[in-house]
């Protein structure tokens, strides 16, 4: 029998949007468990470590984000097809965590003038996060694939999951960044999630 899967996590993008990425690309049915703020109480003890997002695979319950995507990219094929791909996999995926580690503190600063200065930080790691990225792309085949070998992989998911930053604070891509955009966005089923999935906060 196949395994059934479902995520868990709040009505938002958040840590859970590259595991929906992932099924979504996989074309793998799951449940998009979304629980509400208020009921996050009741819900919190039910969960390992108390925290989401959590993935249940059959009747077996996974945290932590990072471990989950990884867990799903390998199960659905999109982690490399040798030992070097899937290290290669990585450097893009801590790239992208090492992106959201330096938006972190802006959006969670409440002082307004500590904010700007904290987004001017932001402003100047952007570029230096884009050349990171098609420096890698630039590698792989001349640019005009994807990261990581000769198909989609989580390097890519997780790529596209940061431009929801891009877009949130008006940020413009490189051209061949732009163009890596278009051509995982064309994919039919990520296009086609893009299309139906629910609007929600960043």
């Amino acid at each position: 029998m196949p395994s059934t899967y479902k995520i868990y996590y709040f009505n938002a993008k958040g840590r859970a949007e590259v595991s929906r990425l992932i099924f979504a690309a996989s074309g793998i049915k799951y449940e998009d468990v979304r629980i509400e703020g208020p009921d996050w109480p009741k819900t919190k003890p039910t969960m390992p470590q108390e925290a989401m997002p959590v993935l249940e695979v059959d009747v077996k319950k996974i945290p932590q984000s990072r471990a989950i995507e990884r867990f799903l990219a390998r199960e659905f094929g999109l982690y490399g097809k040798t030992n070097m791909e899937s290290c290669c996999v990585d450097v893009i995926y801590e790239t992208v965590n090492d992106f959201f580690e330096s938006l972190r503190p802006v959006m969670f600063e409440k002082d307004e003038a500590k904010k700007a200065e904290l987004m001017k930080k932001f402003h100047e790691h952007v570029p230096v996060y884009m050349k990171r990225i098609e420096d890698r792309l630039s590698q792989n085949g001349g640019g005009n694939g994807f990261l990581v070998g000769p198909s989609l992989t989580l390097a890519d998911l997780t790529f596209l999951r940061s431009l929801d930053a891009f877009d949130k604070f008006g940020l413009k891509l490189t051209d061949k960044l732009e163009a890596l955009r278009k051509r995982i966005e064309s994919l039919p089923r990520i296009q086609e999630y893009l299309k139906s999935r629910p609007v929600t906060e960043f």
